[in-house]
């Protein structure tokens, strides 16, 4: 698996310049789902190799929550449903030199749900402690999902 993450990094930087041109002004969503004190993360195999949120990309016109709950049953095969979501805060992001308009929501769930590792876009999925998140092993996007819940 470490093989596989290390040729998704090359190929991330490989396309960059393409993938700017495409994500440029996209629309994406990321979920922030919690289970006691602890939040679920994924590895991609095409990234920077950090742990991030689920969640991804929105079709055009498409409702950000029901483009995040289809994003998030396709990385991690946990089905929820938009009763659940809340809004944290839509934004801009910016990582990496990629701007595009991001929609956080949380979501928490009682008991841990099982999970499908939909390889070989997510090569892992993991439930961390809250606290634990480090800008080191843990994408922006994480750092900022929990900024934002922090401050509601």
């Amino acid at each position: 698996m470490k093989l596989w993450t290390r040729l998704g990094r090359i190929a991330y930087w490989s396309v960059w310049p393409g993938s700017w041109l495409y994500l440029r002004g996209s629309r994406r969503a990321r979920l922030l789902l919690i289970c006691g004190d602890e939040v679920l993360l994924v590895n991609n195999w095409l990234g920077a190799g950090k742990w991030n949120l689920p969640g991804g990309g929105l079709h055009k016109g498409e409702d950000p929550k029901l483009g995040l709950l289809r994003e998030v049953f396709e990385e991690t095969g946990i089905r929820l449903g938009p009763a659940g979501l809340r809004l944290l805060a839509e934004e801009p992001y910016r990582i990496h030199g990629f701007r595009y308009n991001c929609s956080y929501y949380t979501a928490y769930v009682r008991s841990k749900p099982p999970t499908v590792r939909r390889w070989p876009e997510i090569t892992d999925i993991t439930w961390i402690p809250r606290n634990n998140a480090s800008p080191q092993a843990h994408g922006p996007d994480v750092l900022r999902a929990l900024e934002l819940l922090d401050s509601h």
